[in-house]
């Protein structure tokens, strides 16, 4: 439910429905979105389609923590899956994964493993504690080194359904 093609970031809501309801008679069952595809658009989009059809289907989105949200990341994150709940007309979701970079240091997006491990880990668990999300994941962008770090904890590993 990216913004590749456009359909759900800015597609026509005929077309939108059409689409899903298409994948749906295919067995697709998991949907795939995230607050930065189209600024909130494929989030309220999807939230609007599955409201209608009410499909069997599992649904995952992304957090990603802003520069200005790492001074406090646990509330940047309860922020980001509540307005991602709000625009997806949901009490929970599947699949929610970390949409940041991982790295040593660097670019303002990115987050440091240590970070990712003391900070993110404990906001997703709570997160999963409270039925908001099912299972934990990230992306895995950035330092291949500070990413296979993180993976190797098995923090997310974890699977609450």
């Amino acid at each position: 439910c990216g913004a590749v093609g456009g359909l759900m970031t800015k597609g026509d809501p005929a077309d939108q429905i059409k689409a899903v309801r298409h994948a749906l008679s295919l067995g697709i069952n998991f949907f795939d979105t995230a607050p930065l595809y189209g600024n909130g658009a494929s989030e309220i989009n999807v939230g609007r389609i599955f409201a209608e059809l009410k499909p069997d289907v599992l649904l995952g989105t992304k957090v990603n923590v802003p520069p200005e949200g790492k001074a406090d990341i646990g509330a940047a994150i309860d922020r980001s899956i509540e307005e991602s709940l709000r625009r997806l007309r949901r009490d929970h979701v599947d699949l929610l994964q970390l949409h940041n970079s991982i790295s040593p240091g660097g670019a303002p997006r990115d987050l440091h493993p240590d970070v990712v491990l003391g900070e993110v880990v404990p906001a997703f668990e709570k997160l999963q504690s409270q039925g908001k999300t099912g299972v934990a994941g990230l992306t895995a962008t950035g330092d291949t080194r500070a990413i296979i770090r993180v993976i190797d904890t098995g923090a997310f590993n974890k699977q609450r359904l």
